[in-house]
């Protein structure tokens, strides 16, 4: 659906979170303005319209889709790997044992402070964020 809208001329396509976050941003060029959020901003209720404020102060248009579920906890992932809707590859990567084994570089809410956070990340892909 992000894909689609792109396609039709949106800067932006945001799934908003059930939480106040986003679940998904898909941008149509690369670019900064929808991250550049203060640190304290991240994983709080107010992250979303921070957002539609940095893209609209970029002049960039944005499509809100359907809100959705996002995963921020080891609940969530527990309640995504539960889901009948959930590929399988996706419900195997949201092992609790393997979550656990990988990482990668997460901001923590100090400014330019980097810490290891247990993120879940392909082994052929992401690594430092």
């Amino acid at each position: 659906m992000a894909e689609r809208q792109l396609r039709e001329g949106w800067d932006t396509c945001i799934v908003p979170a059930l939480d106040g976050g986003y679940a998904l941003i898909a941008l149509g060029q690369p670019g900064q303005a929808p991250f550049a959020l203060p640190p304290t901003a991240w994983g709080g209720p107010e992250v979303l319209r921070l957002t539609l404020q940095a893209l609209q102060s970029e002049g960039l248009s944005c499509q809100l889709l359907d809100p959705g579920s996002d995963l921020d906890t080891p609940a969530d992932a527990a309640a995504l790997r539960a889901d009948p809707r959930c590929p399988p590859a996706i419900r195997k990567l949201l092992h609790p044992r393997l979550a656990r084994s990988r990482h990668v570089y997460g901001v923590t809410s100090t400014p330019g402070e980097k810490a290891m956070c247990p993120l879940i990340r392909r082994t052929h892909g992401y690594g430092r964020v």
